[in-house]
């Protein structure tokens, strides 16, 4: 009877694992890395295509005439898109096609850059960067529920963690061809540029293997699939889910604060050159290459003994972030921002996984719609323009040491979540089993 109990409770604490490895869409090995690759580049081009503008702006000041408030706007715009048609699109994407709408978007997304490229004017550019929002405001929806589909339980954290890399390495590819190419041959190519491979590329991902998902539920009354809004009241009742978002939402207030406004605390606080603040700021991005892999290959390993130590890795991450943020305020070592900006990204393949793990499959690609929303306006959207205002009241200083008590907020919603998730996931289970 020991034995017995102890066989259950290891059970519980690897939820379905034998229902995970029963793959949604299993395939040959050399599909799965074409599919993987697709997915990366497309990744990759989504971020070049957002950070090209960035070194433009001094070029794009001087022939258009554009003022600072102007130019926040045209950064501005992605992201406002991205907030607002995420979740309606990434519920599209749960009733169609996954690689479909991969395409498409990547098709709109790079027209919206070609165009920005013919742009005469500041509405005709605003307008072109707001269709840029509109390609990718659910691509990383669709790409994350492609992983999930196809890559077994215990590599998903790991592929995840690899898949973020595109990121980081697309903002600064996109970044050198805004300043090498605009420089060159003009800023209009430099839009193009980025625009011609998301083109090609997005011919392709219309030909991906994807798979049929599921959405009648058995014991409804009706042979309807329930509608959007009672969709995403049914997600309202996922306590982790709700929970993840908020405190990802105040974590990225954090994240988006750092990047923006690091190169100002270098140079007003720690006395470094323009050149040298930008050179250690940059080097924010190569600390993503490291930590998202290495977070998702230790989360993979971790929850193969007890599922729910994904989400206390995320937890631990926080805190660490906390600890050293404070060290770094406090002693003013910058190298310590450094540390800060590694635990940031340690974490976020993991919870990323944990947001589809916590859902039925009909409902994954809407519930990365809900998380991307969070993100960006719970916390990306606001992040630096209030960090801008307090130190405008106060200073930089100031304004930095109330980010770090958000992230501390933010840190209470992971322990919520650990406590959660157990009851979330095997929730989610017992919701595919009625279809």
């Amino acid at each position: 009877m020991r034995d017995e109990h102890i066989q259950k409770q290891e059970a519980m604490n690897r939820p379905g694992e034998e229902a995970e490895e029963k793959l949604l869409l299993p395939l040959p090995t050399w599909k799965l890395w074409y599919t993987m690759i697709i997915l990366y580049l497309l990744y990759f081009l989504d971020f070049a295509t957002r950070a090209v503008i960035s070194p433009m702006f001094p070029i794009l000041k001087q022939e258009m005439g554009l003022s600072d408030t102007q130019l926040g706007w045209l950064s501005t715009i992605v992201l406002a898109m991205v907030s607002l048609l995420a979740i309606p699109l990434s519920y599209f994407i749960d009733r169609w096609s996954r690689s479909k709408m991969i395409s498409l978007m990547s098709f709109v997304w790079s027209a919206g850059s070609f165009f920005s490229g013919l742009s005469n004017t500041f509405t005709q550019l605003l307008i072109t960067r707001g269709i840029l929002g509109v390609g990718e405001a659910s691509f990383a929806s669709a790409g994350q529920s492609m992983i999930m589909a196809s890559i077994k339980k215990n590599r998903r954290a790991t592929v995840t963690g690899i898949w973020t890399t595109a990121t980081s390495l697309g903002m600064a590819f996109g970044m050198l061809v805004g300043g090498f190419v605009a420089t060159k041959y003009g800023w209009r190519s430099a839009f193009i540029v980025v625009a011609i491979p998301g083109i090609l590329l997005g011919m392709l991902a219309w030909f991906l293997p994807d798979f049929k998902t599921q959405i009648k539920r058995a014991n409804s009354e009706s042979e309807q699939d329930v509608g959007f809004i009672e969709n995403l009241k049914e997600l309202a009742k996922n306590k982790t889910l709700v929970t993840l978002c908020v405190s990802f939402g105040l974590v990225y207030f954090f994240n988006m604060t750092l990047i923006y406004w690091l190169p100002s605390y270098f140079i007003r606080y720690m006395g470094m050159s323009i050149a040298q603040a930008g050179a250690m700021t940059a080097g924010v991005l190569v600390t993503a290459l490291i930590a998202a892999p290495l977070g998702g290959f230790i989360g993979d390993r971790v929850s193969r003994r007890k599922a729910q130590n994904k989400v206390l890795l995320c937890l631990i991450s926080v805190v660490a972030s906390i600890v050293t943020f404070a060290l770094s305020m406090i002693l003013d070592i910058w190298l310590l921002f450094f540390v800060v900006t590694f635990f940031m990204f340690l974490y976020i393949p993991v919870q990323q996984i944990v947001c589809q793990e916590i859902v039925p499959v009909f409902q994954r690609a809407t519930a990365y719609g809900i998380y991307i929303f969070s993100m960006f306006f719970l916390g990306g959207l606001w992040g630096p323009a209030v960090t801008g205002m307090i130190s405008d009241a106060y200073s930089l200083r100031v304004a930095f040491w109330v980010n770090g008590v958000i992230l501390l907020f933010a840190s209470v919603g992971y322990l919520i979540m650990y406590r959660s998730y157990l009851a979330d996931y095997e929730r989610a289970r017992r919701l595919e089993s009625e279809v």
